[in-house]
């Protein structure tokens, strides 16, 4: 067999599967249509029914009938749409109606399916309604993101010590909306969460406690002090400077004075969030140190030293009009641009 007759054969063979292609995403869509077609109808009369049975006792039999005529995701898809409008009694009524028409048994066993969306269509219901406690926890662990951040929302109204070991472990999760979810459902939960938190950032470090770290600067408590001192002198640069974060967050005295350190850091990104950090509190006494980072060779620590000295008013605007003559251009630019902000950037430099 020649050259030319086995590119002629690997031509053919792309040809094929270029019309198999062809066929296979046009029939696709003309199957989505039909079944929208189909399918819309039903669901109407479905909702209308639902939003009856709401107001009555218990669900008619034609009204029954009308919903079972869904498929399963259909149904799903319909409770999961209704419920964020409704709450109180009619969440409770809405919940009610899915277990008699043996929907959360469904929904467990789309939990346990081997395709994604389907495990993600069961998730959303139970986050919704409630329930799922034999089949939502392992999901924590689930190949598919989207689900893993579906049942992290989930576990905001079960706060076990279980639940919360595992939001705790989606904060290191490599996907964003893994991470972002968790620290949203940690936050949310409240006080319930500190000890737990606590305990995990004594024993973590590096990116595994960035996201953590977030979350205890929003629950602000003074249990946190201890881990964020020691997280002030952990390898990662970021860790440093959302450790400095926190400091501020919680304040005191040997928070201030580490802070006060850290704007000496190699690091130009922790100089700046110290710097930030002791302007938001308004520590008078660093005026001097930050009015010696004005001379920093980096750009982003010379701001942050502008603003925080603004922010502490009297003190900082004394040292801010006399390095607007500094021998260092850079550190006298930084200061006559500071000086010249609208007044409305004082407060936003602080924060």
């Amino acid at each position: 067999m020649d050259l030319t007759t086995i590119l002629a054969w690997v031509l053919r063979g792309e040809i094929i599967l270029l019309v198999a292609f062809l066929l296979l995403f046009f029939g696709h869509g003309v199957w989505l249509a039909w079944y929208r077609r189909r399918s819309y109808p039903l669901l109407v009369l479905a909702r209308q029914a639902l939003v009856t049975a709401l107001e009555a006792e218990e669900i008619p039999n034609a009204e029954r009938n009308q919903v079972a005529a869904l498929s399963v995701r259909l149904q799903i898809r319909m409770f999961v749409s209704i419920a964020p409008s409704l709450g109180g009694v009619q969440r409770q009524r809405l919940a009610a109606l899915a277990r008699e028409m043996n929907l959360t048994t469904r929904a467990t066993a789309r939990c346990r399916s081997r395709f994604w969306w389907r495990r993600l269509q069961g998730a959303r219901l139970f986050t919704l309604l409630g329930g799922g406690h034999s089949v939502m926890p392992p999901l924590f662990r689930d190949r598919h993101p989207a689900v893993r951040a579906q049942v992290a929302e989930w576990a905001i109204d079960y706060p076990s010590a279980v639940n919360i070991d595992s939001l705790l472990s989606l904060l290191s999760d490599p996907i964003g909306l893994c991470r972002f979810t968790a620290q949203d459902s940690l936050l949310r939960m409240g006080n319930v969460v500190i000890e737990p938190l606590v305990h995990y950032l004594a024993y973590h470090s590096g990116r595994e406690v960035e996201a953590a770290v977030q979350v205890a600067e929003g629950l602000a408590d003074p249990r946190f002090l201890a881990p964020a001192l020691v997280l002030c002198r952990d390898e990662s640069p970021r860790v440093r400077a959302l450790a400095a974060t926190l400091l501020g967050a919680l304040g005191g005295s040997e928070g201030v004075e580490v802070l006060t350190s850290l704007l000496t850091d190699a690091s130009p990104e922790v100089r700046a969030a110290a710097a930030r950090t002791l302007g938001k509190v308004r520590h008078w006494p660093a005026a001097a140190r930050l009015a010696g980072l004005l001379r920093d060779q980096t750009w982003i620590a010379r701001q942050a030293a502008g603003l925080a000295l603004r922010s502490l008013g009297a003190p900082g605007y004394l040292f801010l009009r006399r390095f607007c003559t500094d021998s260092d251009q850079f550190a006298a630019d930084m200061a006559k641009q500071v000086l010249d902000l609208p007044e409305e950037m004082e407060l936003a430099g602080s924060l």
